[in-house]
């Protein structure tokens, strides 16, 4: 029964990805496309080459932030959601079939 591990299954699929995402880090071509963008327009490439390389991961870091507290909000929305629906269904449907 799979319902009953699937804490532990979440778990592992989480880890799986958090795995995935440290291997795919690597220096990304945005600022690579942003410094040909800066030659054609007939700007000077010198200050896309000179930023260190923590700043490559910047944006890599800061997409995986707003992953997290995206599903941080989301969830925690869901199960404050459905733990009051169970609590009180009488609260939950007689609105419901006022509406409908």
């Amino acid at each position: 029964d799979w319902l009953k591990h699937s804490t532990f299954i979440a778990f592992c699929l989480y880890m799986l990805g958090f795995m995935a995402f440290v291997l795919s880090l690597k220096p990304i071509k945005l600022l690579d496309t942003l410094g040909s963008k800066l030659k054609r327009r007939g700007g000077n490439n010198q200050t896309v080459q000179k930023q260190p390389k923590q700043k490559f991961f910047r944006y890599q870091f800061n997409q995986f932030g707003w992953l997290h507290m995206g599903l941080l909000a989301f969830s925690v929305m869901s199960s404050f959601f459905f733990s009051t629906m169970l609590e009180g269904m009488i609260w939950f449907t007689v609105p419901i079939s006022c509406v409908v």
